[in-house]
């Protein structure tokens, strides 16, 4: 439990002006034993999950979708001192293509309106600055709907998304879901952000499956002090940061994501699950300096981060230091499994509804391929045929 632990005394020392050591408080949490005790086994034992070697790091954050109350976190892998390094609260990371949603089809969809059938083209692109941009398989594949691009993380068709926006709405939109910012260019667009941990990202990501309602990620409840009688409440409150046609929406193309895109290994037969994965890139320096050969796929950084309707949980995998070593493709892999597990563990005992598809949002059959949208006529095979989402009063009207 010292995961758990740690992140509620600092949570006391945050928010109050008592110590939770000397004070005599009755401190109530979010805990989940059960919860807890799995994810920690699943961090520092192979019966989840094979760690490649005990330096490998992990960090994890399960908390409620509902409510944002932390029901486990797991801080580490090995860890041998008390109030050590907590990976799931501390860690300041690059999100990789997890920030894609937040920052990219999010804020596109609630201010530009777009439906998940929006047609993007993957092409030869630049930044502003007129810097190259590449996709992490160095391809193109020319005109696809932004369901199709943000399934196979496709990063050219997310910068266009931003660029679309604007970097002004865009980085208002990830503010609103607890993310914080030094300084914002176009590169945040595709993960070029750092300050990223798994507790700010399962936040964030929660409110996409609580139609649209922020809830800051909490471990206390509340806090009695010595008196017996004085109660101090610390739950935050909650925030709508979103019209919840972009909740469903985004849920909806991450939900993809999962079946039939970059997720597959995190997906949960019989469960509701929408995802994304994210991984960060070496500078050529340090690929070299790590003898890192040019075909092999390395990187710094894995990341999975998922919800149901009833949980959300982030997971991160890397070493301490980029210098120190890399993931190959199969430790890429540890946080989609850790995913998978953990959150088939979790939903074993309670019901899961799927996500509730607003009156906002409309289904639509839709020509494959037509730019933009068009009906197809009565003519049109049905194999030529897709159903996407859009938000009610923008649906195509021409055959």
């Amino acid at each position: 439990y010292d995961s758990f632990i740690d992140a509620v005394l600092d949570e006391v020392e945050e928010k109050t002006d008592y110590n939770p050591y000397a004070d005599g408080l009755e401190i109530y949490t979010t805990l989940d034993p059960d919860a807890q005790e799995y994810v920690y086994n699943a961090l520092n034992t192979n019966d989840v999950v094979n760690f490649p070697s005990d330096k490998l790091q992990t960090g994890i954050t399960l908390l409620d979708t509902k409510t944002g109350q932390i029901r486990a976190i797991g801080g580490g892998r090995k860890q041998t001192v008390s109030r050590g390094y907590n990976y799931a609260t501390e860690l300041r990371r690059q999100p990789g293509s997890t920030i894609k949603p937040i920052l990219d089809y999010g804020p596109a969809i609630e201010h530009l309106k777009w439906s998940t059938y929006e047609q993007i083209v993957d092409e030869p692109y630049q930044y502003s600055s007129g810097e190259s941009i590449s996709n992490w398989n160095n391809r193109h594949q020319g005109q696809m709907s932004i369901r199709t691009a943000l399934a196979k993380s496709l990063n050219i068709p997310a910068l266009k998304a931003m660029q679309a926006v604007g970097l002004e709405k865009s980085r208002a939109f990830g503010e609103s879901l607890g993310l914080k910012f030094d300084e914002f260019y176009e590169s945040a667009s595709i993960g070029g952000t750092s300050n990223m941990s798994p507790t700010i990202l399962a936040g964030a990501y929660s409110a996409f499956g609580n139609e649209g309602i922020y809830n800051e990620p909490y471990t206390v409840t509340k806090i009695v002090l010595a008196d017996g009688e004085t109660t101090i409440d610390l739950q935050p409150e909650s925030k709508v940061v979103m019209q919840d046609y972009t909740a469903f929406m985004i849920t909806d193309m991450l939900k993809t994501v999962v079946t039939s895109g970059t997720g597959t290994e995190a997906n949960i037969s019989g469960l509701p699950v929408a995802g994304k994965t994210g991984t960060t890139n070496f500078t050529a320096e340090e690929r070299a300096a790590l003898g890192i050969s040019k075909g092999e796929n390395a990187v710094p950084d894995a990341w999975f981060v998922g919800y149901t309707t009833n949980y959300t949980m982030a997971i991160w995998t890397g070493y301490d230091s980029k210098k120190e070593d890399y993931l190959g493709s199969e430790s890429q892999k540890i946080p989609k499994k850790l995913f998978k597990n953990i959150m088939s563990h979790v939903s074993e005992k309670v019901k899961t509804k799927d996500f509730s598809k607003p009156s906002s949002v409309v289904k639509v059959g839709v020509e494959k391929g037509s730019n933009p949208a068009k009906l197809p006529s009565a003519n049109t095979p049905a194999d030529q045929i897709t159903y996407e989402y859009f938000v009610k009063g923008t649906t195509p009207t021409t055959v």
